[in-house]
């Protein structure tokens, strides 16, 4: 008798689902979240602001020819102890009163491409983007990233792809006035928005707290969410992607406000 399988699965592909947004049972697009662990102690899904709007975050036009506002999000959440065992759930994207349950950046709001999400009722996933052990990496241009979605809607087991990147600008040319975002060279495509973006490295890391070189067995740490490509239209053009670094992303989830958006 063949004793059953084991796989052994990085925590880090837990930390993400697929999304569906549907204008009521009409499916309009995909993309990906994250599970966060909220202030609230419970689960806070991460995406982009455009996955939820279905609008164009500077332009405030429709990203799609029907011009459909999604109303609801379809997300999977993984049972507990089981590789692979998922369960399907939505959520309202708007209250009784008509009002968005999302918020947005206190100051830049939709500018800031990213949103959290209150999921009351849901079962605890496997594991939060925000619970898993990480390692303060330096952050250098050209240094590689992860990130953690589902291109064109793939998964395996509901699990991400791990698209590889490099980091296209010095990470330190951020501010909060202009550069708010920074950019990835790297092949991604449509229904990963939304991702996580991590950093991974083996062997010789180098870390913020320390001018010495260590050997570790594989360190990570959180950089940001990614909302998309550049120039989505040119399939052979610069290949970058955007992506909200851990500074915005974490001024949303902690000082977020309700976005005031009209679907």
């Amino acid at each position: 008798m063949t004793p059953p399988r084991t796989a052994t699965v990085d925590p880090w592909s837990f930390t993400t689902t697929p999304i569906e947004m549907f204008r009521n049972d009409i499916k309009l697009a995909i993309g990906t979240a994250s599970f966060w662990r909220g202030n609230h102690g419970g689960l806070t899904l991460l995406t982009c602001w455009h996955n939820v709007t279905g609008t164009h975050p500077e332009t405030g036009q429709s990203l799609s020819s029907h011009g459909g506002r999604p109303n609801r999000l379809r997300f999977y959440f993984p049972e507990q102890g089981l590789a692979g065992q998922r369960h399907t759930a939505e959520i309202a994207l708007y209250d009784d009163d008509g009002l968005p349950i999302w918020r947005v950046h206190p100051r830049h709001r939709q500018r800031v491409d990213v949103v959290a999400i209150p999921v009351a009722g849901a079962p605890p996933p496997q594991h939060y983007l925000n619970d898993l052990p990480e390692v303060r990496l330096r952050r250098f241009v050209g240094s590689d990233v992860f990130i953690l979605g589902h291109p064109e809607g793939i998964a395996r087991e509901h699990l991400p792809v791990w698209k590889r990147g490099s980091l296209a600008l010095d990470p330190d040319l951020l501010d909060d006035d202009h550069y708010l975002h920074t950019l990835v060279d790297s092949a991604t495509r449509s229904g990963m928005s939304g991702s996580p973006v991590i950093q991974r490295q083996y062997g010789t890391i180098l870390t913020e707290d320390s001018p010495h070189a260590h050997i570790h067995t594989g360190a990570t740490r959180f950089f940001g969410i990614y909302s998309g490509r550049v120039s989505a239209e040119d399939q052979l053009g610069a290949h970058l992607g955007m992506i909200w670094p851990e500074a915005q992303v974490r001024t949303v989830l902690n000082e977020g406000v309700r976005d005031d958006f009209v679907g």
